[in-house]
């Protein structure tokens, strides 16, 4: 990082304050196409940027690769001609102390390994269905993070996480049924077989197609449509959003937004988590903490800027794209888990519908919580027992008031994307199944 420390020095020079971040990036990969075969996916990538105030008025330049110092620097200089006025200062020096996000196990991972898992899980696959397909890529990343400012502050660490995203497919007599695998994290991968036994599961108890009728009825949500609905929550929480009123969560900071079952976290310093780190993208100390207690609402996530404008303190949430100004964003997001079994959640009912995955592209407005989901894989179960797929089927409703109204909690957690997440049963969601 001796380009960062020199930036920072050239930027001192000629603002009130600078701060320079750095990230190196090294992604070794493997894909799996259609129709078979492997290819090898390798990539470099080094980002460097730096922030600075000058006059008062916050600039901001920045470069890929190889970038030159001075143009860096001269981008800072002319965006802070127009920029905002500052009302907050870098922070000085801090302990943020020390967390695992470097798992010993990754460091030995290879290209060989990642293959062998892929074609691992398509024989996982194939063993259910002899025609089966997986399609997708697994890879693993290993990323150097520096950041320093004229404030005294300084840091760096290392973290290395697995990407797995992957779509499998199963031969029906009717149709195909595709199913996704999708998440980041710092932990060593399971066995093939245990990484597939969700969707060969699924797929044995698809059975015959069925229909539910219009309206209302129980669901069931998985870990992966869990994580969609809690886009809204993510954004809601945001203090951007409070700070404007354009959340509906703006007034009820302490007031019960969820049953008592939900106790929702946003933990940074979760042990290998895929979003933590020992310090904000402004290198403010994080720390875990909750957002729902026991149902409810204890907390919002700010960066410098907002928690300055809200006149609080900053809970380390700033997070940024190379190139971009800081935002306020929560990290691994843990609802913590209840008592009942997924088997529990289904027999709950004398019938109910377990959600398992979402078309991409689905619509929804993350600030407000209206969307309507086209659902990709849908079960009817009645009691208890799986009755078949239900095609085309559609949900509408509001994200806020879905996770309000959770009925029951898995015991279980389940990695998506950076969560870490149960299956939830509602007790009233609005279906509609075309033909």
């Amino acid at each position: 990082m001796h380009q960062a420390e020199r930036l920072l020095k050239l930027a001192g020079a000629v603002s009130e304050a600078a701060e320079v971040a750095g990230v190196e990036g090294v992604s070794s990969g493997v894909r799996i196409v259609p129709g078979g075969g492997i290819s090898i996916e390798e990539s470099t990538s080094s980002d460097l940027c730096v922030r600075m105030i000058r006059n008062g008025r916050l600039g901001l330049g920045a470069a890929s690769g190889s970038g030159d110092l001075p143009t860096i620097l001269d981008m800072a200089i002319a965006g802070s001609r127009a920029g905002m006025t500052v009302g907050w200062s870098f922070p000085p020096a801090a302990d943020a102390g020390e967390i695992e996000t470097r798992h010993p196990a990754l460091a030995v991972i290879g290209i060989e390994d990642l293959a062998g898992l892929l074609l691992g899980i398509e024989d996982a696959i194939r063993e259910q269905s002899p025609h089966a397909a997986v399609t997708g890529t697994i890879c693993r990343r290993d990323l150097e993070i520096f950041l320093a400012n004229t404030s005294g502050f300084q840091g760096s660490y290392g973290k290395s996480v697995i990407d797995l995203d992957l779509e499998l497919s199963f031969p029906e007599k009717d149709g195909m049924l595709v199913q996704s695998l999708r998440f980041a994290s710092g932990l060593p991968l399971a066995s093939p077989r245990t990484i597939c036994e969700a969707a060969v599961r699924v797929a044995s108890e698809s059975g015959r197609k069925v229909s539910v009728p219009r309206g209302a009825m129980p669901v069931v949500l998985s870990p992966a449509v869990l994580c969609a609905l809690l886009q809204s929550f993510r954004a809601g929480v945001g203090a951007r959003a409070l700070l404007d009123r354009s959340s509906p969560l703006a007034d009820l900071q302490g007031s019960r937004v969820a049953p008592a079952a939900v106790t929702l976290l946003d933990r940074p310093r979760l042990p290998y988590g895929a979003a933590s780190a020992p310090f904000d993208a402004e290198g403010v100390p994080t720390h875990d903490r909750h957002l729902i207690r026991e149902g409810i609402l204890c907390g919002s996530v700010n960066d410098l800027a907002t928690a300055a404008a809200l006149g609080v303190e900053p809970t380390g949430n700033a997070s940024r794209s190379p190139g971009e100004m800081p935002r306020p964003s929560c990290t691994n997001l843990v609802l913590e888990p209840g008592t009942a079994s997924l088997g529990e959640l289904l027999q709950a009912h004398e019938s109910c519908v377990l959600i398992r995955e979402l078309l991409p592209g689905s619509s929804g407005d993350a600030l407000s919580g209206e969307f309507c989901f086209d659902v990709a894989l849908a079960v009817l179960f009645d009691h208890g027992e799986p009755a078949g797929r239900i095609e085309n089927l559609s949900m509408t409703g509001n994200a806020l008031e879905m996770i309000g109204s959770i009925e029951a909690v898995e015991s279980a957690l389940y990695s998506v994307e950076t969560d870490w997440l149960p299956s939830v049963l509602i007790p009233s969601a609005s279906l509609e199944s075309g033909a």
